[in-house]
């Protein structure tokens, strides 16, 4: 595998192992708010990101070895509604 192509895919893995975390965490929020509806979406998208994760890692069969991963990741827990606008304004990000 091409080494930036390598250093690409470990970023993508990260970023979406982040992601199924985020929202993960998003779904508890939405249904302490009470917004089931909402939490069960977060919970499949977290889901979707498990999948996207395990498949870039599946590429790295023959790869072995710790990396630094650099990947961009939102942080921070605040209301459904604004957790709801930064799975969005994530989902649309453009280098």
């Amino acid at each position: 595998m091409n080494h930036m192509t390598a250093v690409n895919l470990r970023s993508a893995f990260g970023g979406e192992a982040m992601a199924n975390m985020r929202y993960k965490i998003w779904s508890k929020k939405a249904l302490e708010e009470g917004y089931k509806n909402i939490a069960r979406l977060f919970e499949a998208i977290s889901f979707a990101e498990e999948v996207h994760g395990s498949n870039h890692f599946k590429e790295f069969e023959n790869v072995e070895g710790n990396y630094i991963v650099a990947s961009e990741g939102g942080f921070g827990l605040t209301t459904t509604s604004e957790n709801l606008q930064r799975a969005i304004d994530g989902e649309n990000f453009e280098i």
